[in-house]
């Protein structure tokens, strides 16, 4: 998970901070519309995305590729292990 900024009460990342996997899969599945924009000390991020959302998208588009990885790896680790 990607690590949050707060800025005048508003929790978001920045998709430039995310991994490149993360990246590559948020900028091909999340809305267009849900990127925001924030002015922060007169620099304007325009890659952000409210915290919230960000934690609903890996929660049903990213995490669950992650576990599915991890417990198929388990497996094959369990299998050559006996």
């Amino acid at each position: 998970m990607a690590e949050r900024e707060i800025y005048k009460g508003i929790e978001f990342i920045r998709i430039s901070k995310l991994s490149t996997d993360q990246r590559a899969k948020i900028i091909a599945s999340f809305p267009k519309d849900k990127i925001i924009k924030i002015l922060r000390d007169e620099v304007l991020l325009s890659d952000c995305i409210q915290y919230h959302e960000y934690q609903e998208w890996a929660s049903e588009h990213y995490l669950p590729i992650v576990s599915t990885v991890s417990i198929k790896t388990l497996e094959l680790e369990n299998e050559y292990a006996t």
